[in-house]
């Protein structure tokens, strides 16, 4: 069985069998990022802009950058985590800040970890175009908790 695209084990390691849903059958299947390891506390991601990604006036719906740091925000945590530690990580705060619209391309989101807590991670995602303009900036607070 198929546990995601090859870039999420690449990037994250081989899922252990605790009834995860497959990658493409989830919200970040829909969103096809690719996700690319920058190291410990580093994980960036590209999202390539489609139809519909796009808000009627013909930009990215603020939500999907929203959707792009929730993210990158939880894979970074996770693997800063790890799968064997017996903790999970899920999304607390989400606070997203539109700079530049993007219309085509693709959207490149660096996450940078910037506070490592016993039960929260505070994740910065930069968000560029294929112009490297600065289009988006995120704060995503991971909650830190014993996995049930």
């Amino acid at each position: 069985m198929n546990n995601g695209p090859n870039d999420f084990e690449r990037v994250m390691g081989p899922r252990p069998d605790r009834g995860y849903l497959p990658i493409e059958t989830t919200f970040m299947g829909f969103l096809a990022a690719r996700f690319h390891d920058e190291g410990p506390g580093t994980l960036s991601s590209t999202v390539t802009v489609r139809d519909d990604l796009l808000q009627p006036m013909g930009i990215v719906h603020g939500g999907i950058y929203c959707a792009i740091a929730e993210s990158v925000a939880s894979m970074a945590a996770a693997r800063e985590v790890g799968y064997e530690s017996g903790e999970a990580v899920m999304g607390q705060a989400n606070n997203t800040s539109f700079l530049r619209p993007v219309t085509g391309g693709s959207i490149r989101a660096v996450g940078t970890l910037r506070h490592r807590g016993r039960t929260t991670q505070i994740w910065q995602i930069d968000m560029f175009d294929d112009a490297d303009r600065l289009c988006a900036v995120s704060q995503v607070t991971m909650a830190v908790r014993a996995a049930r």
